[in-house]
């Protein structure tokens, strides 16, 4: 009865905390509904199915964990969106965001230049370690990763991508249709030639935060497109995993088959394979009580506090990869990384006392807001929104460290040019 009781609780209250995220229109509610999807609904089905792997008061424990982080995170966001003066989240509306960005000076054929230029610089060397573009393949990528040198220019490129996420809306709110196709085939076409699914974030992006910035009210229209957008959200994200199976592009376009490739896409996704399926991770680490190396120690946000010093010159202060170390306590190879949810990452990095770190994400999700909604320049706030908003869905998967890394680098640049044509356009 608890378990079927807790269950069901979790599923409602990160519910309304995505309802009142998507009103707020804050980008924090792409980190809580890729948690809704990732844990959400998937442990609610567990709650009354069971867990084959797992007793029930593995799942009961589960469930007051993120019941008891949510009310924490949803009692201090609450205090903190007033104080931050609910009524600024207006300019996230539509209509006002077109207004004002059709009548600033922004150079989007630069951006659209710089964006071009970096995915060219992100395809260029990989295709030519791989021997040709038709070549490319996802082991070949792990490869060609390894070679790289601890600090290089991929790293920086990546995370430029990822600061011009946001090109395509700027691109549509300024009525550029041609413009806003081609940024979002260029971000497609480096997806399906990297093979890394978190590249396609920003296409996702920037249609759904579309419709967040145009929806007035929530009714049941609203709540038929978001449940379309999950489902075909997860079908594409467990495609491109059955795509990177393949082998290179060569051999996908000789041995692709649509109903052979839609039957391995079910099939994952009915036997919770990949992403619908990490939360059991998190179980693990509950079920042995996270007695493991490394666990306990609040590596992840110590790690997150020293962001901009290299872990290898930190003098041992810095922490390792706290990934690796949940990965590790799992049995994978040394170097393997797993991500069991941002409620997992925060049992593993704290137990009991995790459900207290629901207080510092709503003041993460506040500062982030606070700084978006300070912007006078509403492009390069759309830039910043939908860089948030990539960051947060990879943080909400579980890869804490990763999706802040995004996100504060990123943040410097884009106020470093927000910057710069300010000071362009008075000179």
């Amino acid at each position: 009865m608890w378990l079927y009781l807790l269950g069901f609780l979790q599923f409602i209250v990160i519910a309304f905390i995505c309802y009142y995220e998507f009103k707020l229109k804050s980008p924090i509610v792409f980190l809580w509904a890729t948690l809704f999807v990732m844990f959400g609904i998937m442990h609610l089905i567990a709650s009354f199915n069971g867990d084959i792997s797992y007793p029930d008061i593995v799942l009961l424990k589960a469930s007051l964990f993120v019941l008891f982080f949510c009310i924490l995170y949803i009692f201090m966001r609450f205090i903190l969106v007033k104080l931050i003066h609910e009524n600024r989240y207006n300019i996230l509306k539509f209509n006002t965001l077109q207004e004002k960005c059709i009548n600033e000076s922004f150079n989007l054929n630069f951006y659209l230049i710089l964006l071009f230029t970096v995915i060219v610089f992100k395809i260029y060397p990989f295709a030519k370690y791989s021997g040709g573009l038709l070549a490319t393949s996802w082991g070949a990528g792990r490869e060609y990763a390894s070679t790289l040198s601890y600090f290089n220019m991929n790293q920086v490129l990546t995370i430029i991508y990822y600061c011009l996420s946001g090109l395509a809306i700027c691109s549509f709110l300024r009525n550029k249709k041609i413009s806003t196709i081609l940024i979002l085939s260029l971000f497609t076409i480096t997806v399906i030639i990297s093979r890394n699914r978190i590249e396609i974030l920003p296409v996702f992006i920037s249609l759904l935060s579309v419709f967040i910035f145009k929806c007035k009210k929530i009714n049941f229209r609203t709540i038929i497109f978001v449940l379309i957008s999950m489902v075909t959200v997860i079908y594409v994200v467990y495609g491109l995993r059955v795509f990177r199976h393949y082998g290179s592009l060569y051999e996908f376009i000789q041995n692709f088959e649509f109903n052979d490739f839609l039957n391995k896409v079910n099939i994952y996704i009915t036997t919770d394979n990949g992403e619908l399926g990490l939360r059991r991770v998190f179980y693990y680490f509950i079920y042995n009580n996270n007695n493991f190396d490394n666990f306990g120690k609040a590596h992840s946000y110590i790690r997150m506090m020293l962001v901009f010093v290299p872990t290898k010159w930190s003098f041992g202060i810095k922490p390792p990869d706290f990934a690796q170390s949940m990965g590790a306590a799992i049995g994978m190879e040394q170097g393997g990384s797993t991500h069991p949810t941002l409620f997992g990452d925060c049992y593993a990095n704290l137990g009991w006392f995790g459900i207290l770190l629901g207080v510092f994400w709503a003041f993460y999700a506040s500062i982030f807001d606070y700084i978006l909604l300070k912007r006078k320049r509403k492009n390069y706030l759309v830039l910043l929104y939908s860089l948030f908003a990539v960051g947060n869905v990879i943080i909400g998967r579980g890869s804490v460290y990763n999706g802040f890394v995004y996100i504060a680098y990123g943040t410097i640049i884009i106020l470093v040019l927000d910057h710069l044509s300010c000071v362009k356009l008075k000179n």
